[in-house]
């Protein structure tokens, strides 16, 4: 077995670089790439995590993923959320039932309803904001990344009915994904997140028994997931799909939402940027708002890369999961 690379400097005793790497990860890795280049290791209480950085390493990474490299072991707490045989942590076998279900709801005609549900909560939130003031970004743009997974995967109906106590309750769901402290310590975070998941899973339980009983038609994602059946024709568990809806929602809004308060951050500090954006987006939009088919070829083919040079920028220099500024 290879030797792991070089130990970044400064770990303390017992914890490594654990309360660094929580309050500024950026000066840690730009320490770790001065003293030993792409690839190195640091601590995190006595366990050596591998960090390799730039495009090629980047590429070996996900090239390998579910290969010689398993997703398994980086996400303890999926089992205590959700349960220990649920798509990362179950068996291959598992995964892949479960994982089927999912990919056909993000192909072909059904991303463009999802698209037109991105630009009706945009526009609800613009309305709002009015001509001028300030606002908590992080603060508005969560619950918007939440309403639009809600109204994607749930429906337009619950999505205009969410509120604040109802996306409290996914916050306070979303506060078990940790690795670390271990995720089966009973914490008062843990525990939080363990009773808003219970009571989350009664809500969605009662949505998805009245789509059966109350069937849409033409069906939605989430009517297509309460009548599915794996590829031998068994019916998919309740517990199953609640928790894919779960995992849905609450998965990518935290890091959606770093993306977009970071995009708007940097660009209201480039005001030239700022302009770039605002000319690809009129130019994009020349032919008329995007409605329900805003996906097709003559709104996609004009690529917005103020845009899109916003979001990586902001990707790569602070991270999603690092808060922008409280207010702009």
């Amino acid at each position: 077995m290879s030797p792991l690379p070089q130990l970044v400097s400064r770990a303390k005793p017992v914890i490594g670089h654990l309360a660094e790497f929580y309050r500024s990860p950026e000066e840690l890795f730009r320490r770790g790439y001065r003293e030993h280049g792409d690839t190195f290791t640091f601590s995190m209480a006595g366990k050596r995590v591998l960090t390799l950085l730039g495009p090629e390493r980047s590429r070996l990474f996900f090239s390998e993923t579910d290969r010689s490299l398993s997703v398994r072991p980086a996400y303890p707490f999926v089992a205590r959320l959700f349960s220990p045989d649920f798509y990362f942590v179950a068996d291959n076998e598992t995964y892949k039932r479960q994982r089927d279900i999912i990919l056909p709801r993000f192909q072909g005609r059904q991303l463009e309803g999802y698209v037109a549900a991105m630009d009706l909560e945009a526009m609800d939130l613009i309305e709002s904001l009015g001509d001028e003031g300030e606002f908590d970004v992080t603060g508005r743009f969560a619950p918007l990344a939440a309403r639009i997974a809600t109204r994607c995967f749930l429906g337009p109906d619950l999505a205009s009915a969410i509120d604040q106590d109802f996306f409290a309750e996914f916050r306070r769901f979303s506060g078990g994904i940790a690795s670390f402290p271990q995720p089966w310590l009973p914490l008062p975070k843990y525990v939080r997140s363990w009773r808003a998941r219970d009571r989350l899973r009664t809500i969605l339980g009662g949505i998805i028994a009245r789509r059966r009983t109350e069937p849409l038609d033409p069906p939605d994602f989430l009517q297509n997931l309460a009548e599915a059946r794996y590829a031998d024709a068994e019916p998919v568990p309740d517990l199953v799909l609640i928790n894919l809806v779960l995992l849905l929602i609450v998965g990518g809004h935290e890091t959606t939402a770093g993306h977009m308060s970071w995009a708007l951050t940097d660009l209201l500090g480039h005001p030239d940027h700022l302009e770039r954006a605002r000319a690809e987006s009129a130019a994009a939009l020349a032919d008329g708002p995007p409605g329900p088919h805003s996906c097709q070829a003559s709104h996609s083919s004009r690529p917005l890369c103020a845009g899109d040079g916003a979001v990586a920028s902001g990707r790569e220099l602070a991270g999603p999961g690092n808060s922008a500024a409280d207010g702009t």
